[in-house]
């Protein structure tokens, strides 16, 4: 599996769980003029929180490089939902190409 795949799986998680956010959270807002403020809360509020968690997740520490494992979130999450950006291809702190296979071992530290 190549460090773009293992990058993209873990953007489609954290897309899933923003996704899944915003439902509640839409959900919950479609629902206060029904059911009222105490029954959309139980909606509205886990909607938000997770949309947060899963965001500030993404940002912070979900993202990381395969081989240098510096955080890319704020890099990575600025283009594409469910993947990152094609254009791409190296990750800027240690120069490693995102389409080689991080586990064989053929990767050397461009940095002598």
């Amino acid at each position: 599996m190549t460090g773009r795949e293992q990058l993209n799986r873990r953007k489609r998680w954290l897309g899933g769980a923003v996704l899944a956010g915003v439902v509640l959270l839409v959900t919950g807002l479609a629902v206060v003029p029904a059911l009222g403020g105490a029954a959309a809360a139980a909606a509205v509020v886990p909607g938000l929180l997770g949309l947060m968690a899963a965001a500030l997740a993404g940002q912070w520490f979900a993202l990381r490089c395969p081989w240098c494992r510096t955080n890319l979130g704020k890099f990575l999450m600025q283009a594409g939902f469910l993947r990152i950006d094609p254009r791409v291809r190296y990750c800027p702190y240690c120069g490693a190409d995102f389409d080689d296979d991080p586990d064989a071992g053929r990767w050397d530290d461009p940095v002598e």
